[in-house]
């Protein structure tokens, strides 16, 4: 009969406990979005780390965490957070969406268009995805005039100061779109 007493007193506190940390996560978590919707990133990033602590599998942490590092232009630490809240969420563009914006930042223009892809085919309205998608495209065109350009006209191999102008003038041609 202790034994029994003493099973049902251990799961009781392992349940008060678990129970404890729920409350706690809230709070770091609503504090955290408190934080950030007043422009304190830094500070709101703490409180989601804590929160983190308390409940890893809750994937609005890592999104909300990577909201936040977004703001700060820590652009490879939200692509980061916003890679564990996918593993967890996969279907939520909105993560999706973010993520394609951090990689255009960083000028990964391949990965962005991949996820903002994702997102327009879910939601061909959606007016942000399309901007950063359109600008995507447009970087990796330019990107392949440019190389197209570049390899198909011949320069001399040893003169890098010729090499250096021929492609400054190429790159303004392109910019210009005199070419």
């Amino acid at each position: 009969m202790k034994k029994l007493f003493f099973i049902y007193n251990l799961l009781i506190i392992s349940f008060l406990a678990q129970a404890q940390g729920v409350a706690d996560y809230k709070k770091h978590y609503d504090l955290g979005r408190e934080l950030a919707q007043k422009g304190q990133f830094q500070t709101a990033i703490a409180e989601f780390d804590r929160a983190i602590q308390k409940m890893p599998y809750y994937s609005m942490l890592y999104f909300e965490r990577g909201m936040a590092k977004m703001q700060l232009k820590n652009y490879e630490s939200a692509i980061i957070d916003f890679n564990q809240a996918i593993q967890k969420k996969p279907y939520d563009m909105q993560i999706y969406l973010q993520r394609g914006i951090a990689f255009t930042e960083l000028k990964n223009y391949s990965a962005a268009t991949s996820d903002l892809e994702k997102v327009l085919a879910d939601n061909p309205n959606d007016a942000l995805a399309g901007t950063y998608y359109q600008q995507a495209q447009q970087a990796l065109q330019l990107a392949d005039n440019e190389t197209n350009i570049v390899s198909t006209t011949p320069f001399p191999q040893d003169n890098r100061g010729l090499r250096k102008q021929y492609r400054r003038q190429i790159r303004n041609q392109i910019l210009w779109r005199t070419v």
